[in-house]
């Protein structure tokens, strides 16, 4: 590829064309219209930005880096023995634990992917990455980073990741991804395929549910105040979310997305439930569910939910249904497989980068089945590539001074 390359650093994460991002990320389930509604409805406590490399004077994108900033309170993801010690701890060792993040990876997705041209060979790929890894260093020190972190990676969309350039991370277990794969017929079919007392107890919670109404909707407007506060409700009860939407992004997305669509559970003409879907690369992707939590646990509207939408990808000849990350024990009775996925962190400063790697297992995703760990840049592994070591020079260097006050500037 020799010259060419060029970086731009975005204050937002929708800065390429969703004609683009579907180019770099065809596998990725979240299209580029749901990325830049994400934008425009806001995040909760979280910045967005993105690193794309070009080719060609600037017009082709072939790499593409999601980027969040936030304060981040290390103990949403420690164990609770270590979250109590945390909480109760001196103002100064809370201090450390609630460190600036810069990450790499999507706040709000299935997993963390990385956007590329699939047909750059492995040393255009390379040098691209070396000017995006340099990039991201501009970036994190103009954003006073302490921790950075690549998010949510599993095998197959860590694969491009240049992992040989981040051994002094530290690795963690991340929530498993749910997916149900469907090659049934019928829903009795699928049923057939469960274990004899998931049937049995699949069958009693769905006696429960008779009399539930269920609509599906792309125009949610005249319930939106009771989604939004069930969708509220069910961050309440969740140690593990991670940011929160804004009431326009559920008021939008059906409108924005492309496949986006409510299914709205009823009783007596009481909303009950919802659960946003978007139909998406041949798969059902179950955004959000939310419940009343005292009638919905009473006819069991997580579990009837979750038959309508296998029902739903039969009837439809979608042939997976992508049920979230979390509650793994349930979703792997009812069939799901899972992608296991991985953290790399990394403190800046080292006696604290130290310190965290002593208790790297209290930030581990305590698994509640056996899954195997995650293997980061496959690819470069199969087909070695020599890479330089990158290096970042401080702002006060002459050749670096204009980059960095423009990354300080963003």
């Amino acid at each position: 590829m020799g010259s060419g390359l060029t970086a731009e650093i975005h204050a937002r994460l929708d800065s390429i064309t969703p004609e683009e991002w579907r180019r770099l990320f065809p596998d990725y389930p979240d299209s580029g219209e749901m990325i830049s509604l994400i934008q425009d409805s806001g995040f909760d406590g979280f910045n967005l930005h993105s690193i794309v490399i070009r080719q060609d004077q600037g017009h082709q994108p072939i790499l593409f880096l999601p980027i969040f900033e936030t304060e981040y309170k290390l103990n949403c993801i420690t164990q609770p023995r270590i979250r109590k010690l945390i909480e109760t701890g001196l103002p100064y060792f809370q201090k450390l634990l609630t460190p600036k993040l810069v990450g790499i990876g999507f706040v709000e997705g299935e997993w963390g992917q990385i956007g590329y041209e699939h047909t750059l060979n492995d040393e255009d790929l390379m040098e691209a990455w070396i000017l995006a890894l340099e990039s991201f260093k501009a970036l994190s020190y103009g954003l006073k980073a302490d921790l950075l972190a690549w998010v949510d990676f599993n095998t197959e969309s860590g694969q491009v990741i240049p992992i040989s350039q981040l051994q002094d991370y530290i690795p963690l277990k991340g929530l498993p991804y749910a997916r149900v794969p469907l090659p049934f017929k019928t829903l009795d079919d699928y049923f057939a395929n469960l274990s004899r007392s998931t049937r049995k107890n699949m069958r009693r919670k769905l006696r429960k549910a008779q009399g539930i109404e269920i609509i599906r909707t792309k125009d949610p407007k005249p319930w939106m105040e009771i989604i939004y506060q069930y969708y509220m409700d069910t961050l309440i009860h969740h140690d593990l979310y991670f940011g929160i939407h804004h009431q326009d992004y559920f008021a939008e997305v059906c409108n924005r997305v492309p496949g986006a669509e409510y299914t709205l559970y009823f009783l007596n003409g009481r909303l009950l439930a919802f659960n946003l879907l978007v139909a998406s690369s041949g798969e059902l992707v179950d955004k959000y569910f939310g419940m009343d939590e005292v009638l919905g646990q009473k006819y069991s509207l997580y579990f009837l939910s979750w038959i309508e939408n296998i029902r739903y990808c039969i009837d439809n000849n979608i042939p997976v249904y992508s049920a979230g990350a979390a509650s793994e024990e349930v979703k792997d009775h009812l069939g799901a497989e899972f992608k296991a996925n991985m953290i790399l962190f990394k403190h800046q400063n080292p006696i604290i980068h130290w310190i965290l790697k002593q208790f790297k297992s209290a930030f581990d995703y305590p698994l509640k089945i056996d899954l195997p760990e995650p293997v980061l840049g496959r690819r470069w592994q199969q087909r070695p590539v020599l890479v330089p070591a990158i290096t970042v020079k401080s702002p006060q260097t002459n050749n670096e001074t204009s980059f960095t006050e423009r990354v300080k500037a963003l």
